[in-house]
């Protein structure tokens, strides 16, 4: 793989998805807009981090049985696309209707992470090939979420409605998902190496058995708690200083 090639193409596509994120921050104000209340946020939010949590395992490993994080990648990306465009389309019809939108919101979260993911195995791996660091892609990533904060607060619920948020996030979704398409994406593919079939159950009773892992996990889980904490406090904050 050619170097500068390479560090090119995968922050371009970082870039686009961290900018993309950077918009989910105005979904509750629109969610607020159209007549949910903080408590209903709160579930639709554990809801969509329950499930992703529970989900992205699985989803690994598909990527290591396909040995292809990207042709994973391509497919939750479309997915993605999809619903994040019928999220204004079923407020607009439905209303403040929890169930219908409650489901988007698990989709939507966990299109989300398992595209973050699946992006740090295909970035990885590739970074690992040329023998350069993550980090190169990840400032990229800091500052796209810069751009995308500067664009939303200057358009979304001034200029633009706040429902054009998701616009913007599959928008910028769109060019990953040509980019991971591309004869370009699929000669960065990096695959795992071809080895004797092991079962999903044989695979689980490993790595449960690391102690290390386990304490990871376990740490993450804590963490991605308090983030989802982090998160309802938004609409509190909202509720407080009347903007919602």
């Amino acid at each position: 793989m050619d170097r500068k090639r390479t560090i090119t193409f995968f922050a371009v596509i970082f870039f686009l998805f961290t900018a993309g994120n950077g918009f989910w921050n105005y979904a509750s104000v629109y969610f607020r807009e159209i007549g949910f209340d903080s408590t209903q946020l709160g579930l639709m939010t554990a809801a969509g981090n329950c499930v992703a949590m529970f989900s992205l395992p699985f989803v690994g490993l598909l990527s290591d049985k396909l040995r292809s994080p990207r042709v994973v990648l391509v497919v939750v990306t479309a997915m993605a696309i999809i619903l994040h465009l019928l999220f204004p389309v079923v407020g607009s019809v439905l209303g403040a209707a929890l169930i219908p939108t409650m489901i988007l919101s698990i989709f939507g979260t966990l299109g989300r992470q398992t595209s973050n993911a699946l992006l740090d195995s295909w970035i990885g791996g590739a970074m690992d090939k040329i023998g350069a660091s993550f980090g190169t892609i990840r400032r990229f990533g800091s500052g796209a979420f810069v751009v995308a904060s500067l664009i939303g607060s200057i358009l979304v619920g001034k200029v633009l409605p706040y429902w054009t948020c998701f616009l913007f996030i599959s928008l910028a979704s769109i060019p990953i998902f040509l980019l991971s398409v591309s004869p370009t994406g699929r000669s960065f593919e990096v695959s795992a190496k071809k080895e004797r079939p092991v079962s999903t159950a044989a695979v689980l009773k490993s790595v449960f058995k690391n102690y290390y892992f386990v304490t990871y996990l376990f740490m993450v889980i804590a963490f991605d708690a308090f983030l989802g904490i982090l998160g309802l406090d938004m609409t509190y904050i909202m509720d407080f200083v009347g903007t919602a």
